[in-house]
């Protein structure tokens, strides 16, 4: 469709969804909508005639007679009805505000914005991070497909029990287009949308890789003790130790130890003493937070990073980097591309049908701990 067709087609559509022209009742006729919208009835023939298709019109043969209404559509069919002439999209974001600048920054707004605007399509946003009840998700998810809403990106903070995403086909009863940009929280692969993830499992690999390269012998993987067991936290722990264990077939060992932010740690500190002489260890913090805690705590104790251990950790967090941290960092700039991919075919009606599941490799960082 043309826009004056576009712009028929919505103001129908709006016309039947908010009440103004009934069940069975006559829509405006080719002529009249022609002469309200200063256009031919051509243009007016063409966006009746994609309603028509749809079964939302039918009746009324000639330029003379308006078509009927058959059929009020649903929440979900308005919005795919919609997508025909509308290209925006409404990023919903969910990250808490102290974590948001992790995965959700200009290294990845800006290939995202920049390609989507060169396709015309519009990006909106939407910050959801206080939502948590089922109610006023259905209430969000109706007001942008009455907006007229294109698609869907979620950036999630995670899955909790009870929350209005317990429920993960919730999306899909709204919408068709829906993309999730997966920080390693919860395992989307098997659920109806596309999605863009991080491999926190490979980012545990390569951190081992890495430690078994520069001859580390002894390998612990460190995690705040009593921490709730999370997607990315399994899934690190489980990349490393299988990678360490192809690497090596077993020679180099590897453990895990829970680190208490309460108390000093003494056994993790005994082990870099004592051990220190005989092998050498390097440790894996979860992530960045926890490995300038761990840094703190031995320079308490008279150890330094990469002397006295190796020790590498995840996310490359900016408000640590006077720590010269080792980290393994998401590749940011390529997740955005990689959604602004998904969402651009999505616009332009190619690959129809199809969901994409994509995990794309982390980058090893190397700095001065190991």
């Amino acid at each position: 469709m043309n826009e004056i067709q576009k712009q028929i087609y919505s103001y129908l559509l709006e016309e039947i969804n908010s009440g103004r022209i009934q069940l069975n009742e006559r829509i405006p006729t080719e002529n009249e909508l022609g002469e309200k919208f200063h256009t031919n009835r051509l243009n007016a023939h063409h966006a009746i005639k994609s309603l028509e298709k749809c079964g939302i019109l039918m009746g009324g043969f000639g330029r003379s007679k308006g078509k009927t209404v058959q059929r009020i559509p649903s929440i979900y069919q308005l919005g795919t009805l919609q997508q025909a002439a509308s290209r925006r999209i409404c990023v919903l974001n969910h990250c808490r505000e102290g974590i948001r600048h992790l995965h959700w920054n200009d290294l990845i707004i800006n290939p995202l914005e920049r390609a989507l605007k060169e396709n015309a399509i519009e990006l909106v946003y939407r910050n959801i991070s206080g939502m948590d009840d089922i109610d006023s998700c259905r209430r969000l998810l109706e007001e942008l497909v009455t907006d007229g809403v294109n698609a869907i990106l979620l950036i999630w903070e995670g899955l909790d029990e009870g929350n209005y995403f317990s429920d993960p086909e919730l999306l899909f009863r709204f919408h068709d287009n829906v993309f999730v940009f997966e920080r390693g929280n919860c395992p989307w692969q098997n659920w109806p949308y596309s999605m863009v993830a991080i491999d926190v499992f490979g980012e545990g690999v390569m951190a081992g890789e890495f430690l078994v390269q520069r001859g580390y012998e002894k390998i612990y993987f460190c995690a705040p003790e009593n921490v709730k067991k999370s997607n990315w936290l399994n899934e690190r722990w489980r990349g490393l130790h299988y990678g360490v264990l192809r690497d090596t077939g077993g020679q180099v060992e590897v453990g895990k130890y829970e680190y208490n932010y309460g108390e000093t740690n003494l056994e993790l500190i005994s082990a870099l003493k004592n051990d220190g002489g005989s092998a050498r260890i390097g440790l894996v913090a979860c992530n960045d937070i926890l490995a300038a805690r761990i840094i703190d705590d031995c320079r308490d104790a008279g150890l330094t990073f990469p002397d006295d251990a190796g020790l590498v950790s995840f996310d490359n967090d900016p408000n640590f980097r006077n720590y010269d941290l080792t980290t393994v960092a998401p590749a940011l700039e390529r997740i955005g591309r990689r959604l602004a991919d998904l969402i651009v075919d999505a616009a332009n009606e190619r690959n129809r049908g199809e969901k994409s599941c994509l995990r794309i490799s982390s980058e090893l960082v190397v700095r001065q701990t190991a």
